[in-house]
């Protein structure tokens, strides 16, 4: 099963950083967060959005002048602001599109990634431990569990951050690196900033440097 987003629809489109806020996903968020909530107030839209009053009053302007939205005047200061149902079929509509990209990019990521599992294969050894306890590491567990034809298996994420340590990461154990036995493993570097730090402890651990791979590496 691959698992490509984790948290609620407004905490993945908040935190995507290599798409610029475009019209499009800005409409997008506040149709999602209106059809979650109708009580919300703009105060409150401004602030999980990140942005001025003023922008939310006007794309909600823009939303109604589009029929998305209606406002339910309950008194002058309470305005619930109705998704109608052309309003959730647009939401839908850029939803997809959204996803599509994202698969896209997942892709793209898969097509890149196959080189670095050719290179474990090539060393017949199939046990791999990951590097690393974030967004990297997450996107390599999928990738591997995707390929039903490989015999490659993740026995645990290593983390130099005590605070990880003890916690899963979809399943899997993040460990402290002083207490793993790393015969007969494959480590995968899954840090991008860290990786000199990784190699100096893991040659202090007496890992075999030809077992040490790093997933950024043609």
């Amino acid at each position: 099963m691959i698992i490509l987003f984790g948290g609620s629809p407004i905490d993945i489109l908040k935190n995507t950083t290599l798409f610029h806020p475009t019209a499009e996903l800005k409409e997008l968020m506040v149709l999602e967060m209106l059809d979650k909530d109708t009580n919300i107030t703009q105060k409150e839209l401004s602030n999980k959005l990140s942005v001025a009053t003023s922008m939310i009053n006007q794309y909600i302007k823009q939303l109604e002048e589009k029929q998305f939205l209606v406002k339910d005047k309950k008194s002058s200061r309470n305005v619930n602001y109705i998704v109608t149902s052309r309003g959730i079929k647009r939401k839908k509509y850029l939803l997809m599109t959204y996803v599509y990209e994202l698969l896209q990019l997942y892709n793209l990521a898969k097509d890149s990634f196959d080189f670095i599992f050719t290179k474990i294969e090539s060393k017949k050894i199939n046990n791999i431990l990951l590097y690393g306890g974030g967004e990297v590491a997450e996107t390599v567990i999928n990738l591997i569990n995707e390929r039903g034809d490989t015999d490659l298996k993740i026995t645990a994420i290593i983390d130099d951050d005590d605070k990880k340590q003890g916690d899963k990461l979809l399943g899997y154990e993040i460990v402290d690196p002083r207490k793993l036995n790393y015969s007969n493993h494959i480590i995968l570097i899954t840090s991008y900033t860290y990786e000199q730090q990784i190699r100096k402890k893991l040659k202090t651990l007496k890992v075999p440097e030809e077992n040490i791979l790093n997933v950024f590496e043609r």
